[in-house]
């Protein structure tokens, strides 16, 4: 996998341009499972593809306790939930997590491959429902569903703007069934909570992430660590 190191840095929300780093790479999309370890700085990101569920409890405590996050939205959430992507948006930055949630690879699914035609369109049409509700073009951070990438992939999605696939390197496992407890003690324990961590969260109905967030984000600050969104964690 490639990876990238540049400066770790906390970032403002943004509500318009999203950051990018210095430097966008040439040739294959970049995976991002973390950020640079040499400053106490953590990424959540919290991904939108089912129904509304908690979005308006989730945003609400990242506004109380003022943390920027990042946000992977599908096309088809965008399209039903405008206002809430807004407030998304606001509250830091948007990532294109394709139209319809289909798995690029087919891994996750036991489906076929798409085709780079068919990839291309899932992130166009993506794009343009997040658009749509007032928010400015996710390129070029793009989230897999499921987390499925392969080397071509990364070729196809870097070919329609997208230079960062957006990954993470602690995943909360609300949306398997964990409890609010054993989300918070996942999030906390020393091996996840780690400088340049990315964290994914869900907003749906089926995940107690929500329930879980405000004592994830206090047993992080105790610890010593800040946050960012992801393009904040690489730009520096």
């Amino acid at each position: 996998m490639q990876s990238v190191a540049p400066t770790v840095g906390p970032t403002a929300p943004q509500t318009s341009a999203q950051p990018s780093p210095t430097t966008t790479p040439a040739g294959p999309a970049v995976v991002v499972r973390q950020g640079p370890t040499n400053r106490r700085v953590v990424a959540l990101t919290f991904d939108a593809g089912s129904d509304a569920g908690y979005a308006g409890e989730v945003l609400d405590t990242l506004t109380a306790e003022r943390v920027p996050a990042s946000f992977g939205v599908t096309g088809v959430w965008a399209q039903a939930n405008p206002s809430l992507v807004r407030r998304m948006a606001a509250a830091g930055q948007i990532l294109d997590h394709t139209y319809d949630h289909r798995s690029f690879t087919g891994v996750s699914t036991a489906t076929a491959p798409l085709s780079a035609a068919e990839r291309r369109s899932e992130l166009i049409r993506g794009d343009a429902a997040i658009r749509a509700a007032g928010v400015a073009a996710t390129a070029p951070w793009f989230r897999p569903p499921y987390g499925d990438e392969d080397p071509s992939v990364r070729v196809d999605v870097a070919a329609a703007g997208y230079h960062y696939e957006v990954l993470w390197s602690l995943d909360s496992l609300g949306w398997k069934g964990l409890g609010a407890d054993q989300i918070v003690s996942r999030c906390l324990d020393p091996t996840a909570a780690r400088p340049g961590a990315i964290y994914l969260f869900h907003v749906g109905s089926q995940s107690a992430d929500h329930a879980a967030l405000r004592r994830v984000i206090a047993g992080l600050r105790a610890r010593g660590f800040s946050f960012a969104t992801v393009a904040g964690l690489l730009a520096g």
